[in-house]
């Protein structure tokens, strides 16, 4: 990258592109202080050694416009620094600084013009000096901005160069040319110093790019090893659990043979399945979970009804939903028949969701099942048809701050922890079941009361 950083039409959307711009910027402002009092001396310098043969008045007056753009770069520098503005903002005073040198350098263009004395040799030398210096120091105060350094030296230089050809004698001609290739050497100078701060600038990037990456990396081992460790401290207690009940009454069976009648062993055999079961959900779970994490679930994909699904699962859970004295309130907005989906998976998504909002729903209540028409995008952004459906409770809510957690495995919400919770892999497995379909679920909060738990499941599945 050549062009200069103090052109604000560049893409300054990129970071690293701004990055760059503003280290520029804060060094030209942050070391230009000397640059101006070194300025302000060759002025003075310049109208002292040209008195005697330049008009007074013209010099003064130059002296004055001089004096006017200095205070004006001075300006600038103090509240630059006092400022002391973000990368955004530091790339427009770029702008501001490559004003400000364009107009110092044709003050001291014009200064070359009205301090040349025609004929006079000895004090044609002197400017020449001076203004060479000046050309010499921008090199190492300005020319990180290499545009800025430019619209400095050239007019100033440039206009001396055309002074000693309009003399049109040998001396003048050769002083001339000596000073085309003093703006060249100068120019080259300061383009090596702007190639090698741009290097840096970019190097030092690269470093804290790579540092941060690491530090990301770290975090993330850290959190992968943490959730390692959650995992294993979970499933042991979920699995000892039911493995304990069914060791303990098994053990109180075995101890009491032939001492209990039926009905007490009854209890015990009863007591020994109802933790095989729990043990066996829990093993299914985890079997799926695993499955759909690893991508290794095959979905059986067919054209289906999302009501006959629904309608499935609510009569599964219709003697629940009267011991719990809650209703079911349909909200339909739009036709859920050719929905392409696998038919098991989604059902054990809604059973899933609708077991949660009847575990938590205050009795008596009610539950809404909403359906919506919209649209999702797929990873490209093209909008393809979907159903928005919608489990809405009247238990607690969950807070905003584990909406995402929830679907978490064996994490969940601390408003509807309990003693005799699940196994904490519902949600996760579904937000697998859902991600495999290319949709999306997510919790969000009911106006009134309760939670509601949706999900975005396209009617025709997305062709990456």
């Amino acid at each position: 990258m050549t062009q200069s950083t103090d052109s604000t039409a560049q893409d300054l959307a990129d970071p690293h592109q701004q990055r760059i711009c503003a280290t520029q910027i804060r060094s030209v402002y942050m070391h230009f202080t000397p640059a101006l009092l070194g300025t302000t001396l060759a002025a003075f310098f310049l109208v002292v050694l040209q008195w005697p043969v330049i008009e007074s008045d013209n010099l003064l007056l130059w002296l004055i416009l001089f004096i006017g753009i200095n205070l004006f770069r001075s300006l600038l520098v103090f509240r630059f620094v006092r400022l002391n503005p973000d990368d955004a903002v530091c790339c427009h005073w770029g702008r501001r600084f490559f004003i400000s040198s364009l107009l110092a350098g044709l003050i001291w263009a014009m200064g070359v013009v009205i301090a040349f004395p025609p004929d006079n040799l000895t004090y044609q030398l002197t400017l020449t000096v001076i203004i060479i210096g000046l050309g010499a120091g921008a090199t190492s105060t300005i020319s990180m901005v290499m545009a800025s350094f430019i619209v400095f030296v050239f007019p100033m230089m440039f206009t001396l160069m055309t002074m000693f050809f309009i003399e049109n004698h040998y001396t003048a001609n050769i002083i001339a040319v000596a000073i085309g290739l003093t703006l060249l050497f100068v120019t080259r100078g300061a383009k090596n110093i702007y190639d090698n701060h741009l290097q840096n600038i970019r190097l030092q990037i690269q470093a804290e790019v790579r540092e941060e990456a690491l530090i990301n990396a770290r975090n993330e081992a850290q959190k992968a090893n943490l959730a390692k460790s959650e995992f294993l401290a979970n499933m042991s207690h979920e699995l000892r659990t039911p493995l304990h009940g069914i060791l303990s009454y098994a053990k109180f069976g075995i101890d009491k043979l032939g001492m209990v009648n039926e009905e007490k062993l009854a209890k015990y055999f009863t007591q020994i399945n109802a933790s095989g079961m729990r043990l066996k959900i829990l093993l299914d779970d985890l079997l799926d979970l695993s499955k759909l994490e690893a991508g290794k679930m095959v979905m059986d994909m067919h054209q289906t009804s999302l009501t006959h699904i629904v309608s499935t699962c609510v009569n599964e859970q219709e003697a629940l939903l009267e011991k719990c004295q809650l209703t079911i309130h349909y909200d339909y907005a739009t036709n859920l028949s050719d929905i392409d989906c696998d038919e098991n998976r989604i059902g054990q998504v809604i059973m899933n969701l609708l077991s949660n909002a009847i575990k938590f729903s205050p009795s008596p209540g009610c539950i809404t099942l909403r359906a919506q028409e919209t649209e999702i995008n797929n990873i490209n952004g093209k909008a393809y048809p979907a159903i928005k459906f919608s489990i809405i409770d009247q238990g607690p809510g969950v807070p905003d701050d584990e909406k995402e957690l929830i679907f978490r495995k064996f994490l969940q919400s601390s408003k509807t922890y309990c003693a005799e919770k699940g196994t904490g892999l519902g949600l996760a497995i579904c937000k697998e079941i859902i991600d495999a379909h290319q949709g999306r679920i997510w919790c969000e909060d009911f106006p009134i009361q309760g939670a509601v738990f949706s999900f975005l499941l396209p009617r025709q599945q997305p062709q990456n």
